[in-house]
């Protein structure tokens, strides 16, 4: 499973205990996050196809040839690109509402698509991103309520760095055709109170991808942390069915 920009490979750690019992378990970072971690900017051409390339160089050096893949808003999308890459390694896909503002734009919703470029793009322009800029991102997606302040969280404020790449994250677009190679039973999920966008990217996933199944749980862009129990079950089911069980 593929972390997001703020929490890495930690922030499937609630899942690791419950998924571990079935699977061999294994959370990774985005490279982007591993080296926000570090202070440093990641290796340049830095894009989403260089962090799926990096995903299928890490399963090769742990000796995985095929796998359950998945991941969470940034390693969502992270996920699905090493899918359409690599469709035959892909066991089933599992994507919690992956930041693929392309599969938008295939959707023909171009304004919903763009409506926030001019604000993520600002923290490209920044030397620091600081404890306000921090803030105002995790209200723009809907982590904390309007005028609130996110709970101190050590794992974000050690990554905030990744933020600059937020813009590259949301404008990274792609032929939405590669999808149909993706033939491995997907699970696309989202929170019942995520944003509107975050919505529409999902169902427009659900309706793309050739073997793919919606669910939707109570909460907003963590509902899959939120709503744990029923995630981890919807996750079993799938890989039963992958795995023609």
């Amino acid at each position: 499973m593929v972390g997001d920009i703020f929490g890495g490979y930690a922030s499937w750690g609630p899942h690791a205990a419950l998924l571990g019992e079935d699977h061999r378990f294994i959370a990774v970072s985005p490279l982007l996050v591993a080296y926000a971690a570090l202070g440093q900017p990641p290796p340049e051409p830095w894009g989403i196809g260089a962090e799926g390339e990096a995903l299928a160089a890490a399963l090769d050096s742990l000796g995985l040839d095929s796998v359950h893949v998945g991941g969470w808003s940034l390693g969502g999308s992270i996920a699905l690109e090493f899918a359409m890459s690599h469709p035959g390694r892909v066991r089933s896909l599992t994507l919690v509402e992956p930041q693929t503002r392309w599969a938008l734009r295939a959707a023909g919703r171009v304004a919903d698509a763009t409506a926030d470029i001019g604000f993520m793009r600002a923290f490209a322009d920044m030397d620091e991103v600081d404890e306000e800029a921090l803030a105002a991102f995790f209200r723009h997606v809907g982590v904390v309520e309007p005028g609130a302040r996110p709970q101190e969280s050590r794992v974000a404020w050690t990554h905030r760095q990744a933020l600059r790449y937020a813009s590259r994250v949301v404008e990274h677009d792609d032929d939405a055709s590669r999808l149909g190679a993706v033939t491995a039973p997907c699970l696309v999920v989202r929170g019942d109170a995520t944003l509107r966008r975050d919505r529409l990217i999902t169902d427009a996933l659900a309706d793309l991808l050739p073997n793919a199944e919606l669910l939707t749980l109570p909460s907003d862009h963590t509902s899959h942390i939120s709503a744990i129990d029923d995630f981890v079950g919807a996750f079993r089911r799938l890989a039963a069915k992958a795995e023609g069980r």
